[in-house]
């Protein structure tokens, strides 16, 4: 419940709407899309109420995306945090050697049984590193040359900004699967729900190219890499005008 003159602002990290999301005292919504704009205004948000910011993520990505704008990645990068991947890691990394011309790099993070085992059974394989936690995924992301993960809103707009390919694996109801038919619907992810699916996915891009470049071209109309600069100032301002205390 919002407090008399308090401002009150919401920024929505994911690319679907979910109705407790939406209150009558948010002074304004920052939103990633025009389509979740126009759901929002549907279920009867004022439209000046929602503005399309897109998602806010760390500056690294959006440094490292000028940087790594020509690079052609060497590495299939797994990003492996969420205990659900661990019944099916070990198969799909020996189905993923079959790309040869990649070194396969899975990061793990907190998710340290399952690097523990990994370390176990493929610590000999020259071609696969496994990490833990690190604080540069930026800089793996510009290396890679795509990118399977589960569809969080913040994992696949850092994605989105470095113009990395994305393959979905199973994505959970929810969020994550509306997020995950969103951007398969604007070209720019490939959802898997069966390890052959993956594979077939991924082999039918690396045979083509042409698609490989057109699929980064989508996602480059689709960036605001400068999200959370743009919400602080647009806040600031807000707030400087009105002189009120604001809630986020």
């Amino acid at each position: 419940m919002q407090l008399d003159g308090v401002l009150n602002f919401t920024v929505l990290t994911d690319y679907a709407l979910h109705a407790s999301w939406l209150h009558t005292n948010v002074n304004k919504y920052y939103v990633a899309t025009e389509e979740l704009k126009q759901q929002m205004v549907f279920k009867g948000v004022n439209k000046d109420c929602v503005e399309v910011s897109g998602i806010p993520i760390r500056q690294e990505f959006a440094t490292e995306s000028t940087i790594a704008r020509g690079r052609k990645g060497r590495l299939i990068l797994i990003m492996a945090t969420d205990n659900s991947v661990n019944s099916y890691m070990e198969d799909m990394l020996s189905a993923l050697t079959m790309f040869s011309q990649f070194r396969i790099i899975i990061i793990c993070g907190y998710n340290v049984k399952l690097r523990h085992r990994l370390l176990e059974i493929f610590t000999t394989n020259p071609s696969i590193r496994i990490l833990g936690y690190v604080d540069n995924v930026h800089e793996w992301m510009s290396q890679a040359a795509c990118i399977i993960t589960k569809a969080g809103g913040l994992t696949v707009t850092e994605a989105i900004v470095l113009r990395l390919p994305l393959f979905i694996y199973k994505p959970h109801a929810g969020q994550e699967k509306e997020n995950a038919l969103y951007l398969s619907s604007r070209g720019v992810a490939s959802i898997s729900n069966s390890l052959e699916e993956l594979i077939s996915n991924m082999d039918y891009l690396f045979q083509r190219p042409s698609l490989y470049e057109e699929i980064r071209k989508r996602m480059a109309a689709m960036q605001r890499s400068q999200a959370a600069a743009h919400i602080v100032s647009d806040i600031s301002h807000r707030w400087a005008r009105e002189s009120i205390p604001l809630s986020i």
